[in-house]
């Protein structure tokens, strides 16, 4: 199976980086062929046009990415969260490229929408700088995954989103809960299609 990741982190030298490699060496071993769309290398512009919105045009970086997107069997995403969100550069990556005619249409009655994207799953991976009692308890975690559930099934019709929090903030991120994470990301990618069906 082909797995696109995108990541979205400025910093090449950080954890984050060391769990992207994780989870790629986990999809390697199972036989997977893996690309990676680094979002800051790469300088990907997250602003949306006028045209863009309009559907006047596809630009010719959207198009590309876009390209990139339909060669591949299933998804990861991998990042940081920012404002209780993905970090600017990724959200605007998802509006300009999963738009209106590629990712999902109208329904029929035109009341909602119906999703376009064939992909058989998406894995998400989510750095938050807490600990998870404090955002479990502020019900961060489930107002995310709802976010992304809603983003990923209900709108592009991708059936399955598996969705995983690794908690980074330096008081709680020893050597030991590093080494714990990074094996917990080889191994979602080592696993990455147990739960498929075919």
């Amino acid at each position: 199976m082909k797995v696109l990741i995108i990541y979205a982190h400025p910093e090449r030298e950080s954890f984050t980086y060391e769990v992207l490699r994780a989870f790629t060496a986990g999809l390697e071993e199972s036989g997977h062929t893996v690309e990676v769309i680094d979002l800051y290398e790469i300088g990907f512009n997250p602003l949306t046009t006028r045209s863009e919105v309009y559907g006047e045009d596809i630009p010719e970086d959207v198009a590309e990415q876009q390209k990139i997107v339909s060669s591949a069997e299933a998804m990861a995403f991998i990042a940081s969260t920012w404002w209780n969100g993905f970090p600017a550069i990724l959200r605007g990556w998802i509006d300009r490229v999963f738009s209106y005619g590629f990712a999902y249409t109208a329904s029929e009655n035109y009341l909602g929408t119906k999703g376009l994207l064939p992909h058989k799953k998406v894995t998400i991976i989510q750095f938050i700088n807490s600990s998870e009692e404090d955002k479990s308890q502020a019900g961060m975690l489930h107002s995310l995954e709802q976010v992304n559930i809603a983003n990923f099934t209900e709108i592009c019709g991708i059936p399955l989103v598996e969705q995983h929090f690794f908690f980074n903030h330096p008081q709680y991120l020893n050597e030991e809960k590093k080494r714990e994470y990074l094996q917990k990301a080889f191994l979602l990618g080592k696993e990455f299609d147990k739960d498929l069906t075919w």
